[in-house]
């Protein structure tokens, strides 16, 4: 009988495990919902970039249409005069509809196409002079830019659920 008394059982009562279960699907839950915040702003991200991309192959599209534009009315300013000058002055006066294009001293045509988000695709063409007969242009620039006065962070506020 003393040998009973000595022997000591350790159980787990059902307090124990009830809140060891409640901490572990709160713990899951809290794991869930961040999961899902996290892939809800991805998937924000990605439809931006789309729409990004979108709008700068739109707008490269509408650079080459300018281009084209541009390079026909070379060909005209070629085919009306032999003289550098009077060519000069042709390239200068060179315009496409809608399309503000810049034209300087050292023949070279610059203009912007809107590429939507506040970006421009900015073109620059160097003219070939009239005696260069392997081509009527050259591509300098061709370069994607922000507009950086309304640049504002992208954090917007924060909803865990729409």
């Amino acid at each position: 009988m003393s040998q009973n008394k000595h022997k000591q059982e350790y159980r787990v009562g059902t307090g124990a495990t009830s809140m060891l279960m409640i901490f572990i699907v709160l713990c899951l839950t809290t794991l869930s919902i961040l999961s899902y915040s996290s892939a809800r702003a991805d998937l924000a991200i990605t439809k931006r970039n789309v729409e990004m991309n979108e709008k700068s192959n739109e707008a490269v599209c509408a650079a080459q249409r300018i281009i084209a534009e541009i390079d026909g009315q070379l060909v005209a300013a070629r085919a009306q005069t032999d003289d550098d000058d009077e060519y000069a002055d042709l390239v200068s006066l060179i315009s496409v509809d809608d399309v503000e294009i810049n034209a300087d001293e050292s023949m070279e045509l610059s203009f912007l196409v809107n590429a939507g988000y506040d970006r421009w695709l900015d073109v620059t063409m160097q003219i070939t002079p009239l005696w260069d007969t392997s081509t009527r242009y050259y591509l300098v620039r061709h370069v994607l830019s922000f507009d950086d006065d309304s640049w504002e962070p992208d954090f917007g506020d924060f909803m865990l659920f729409q």
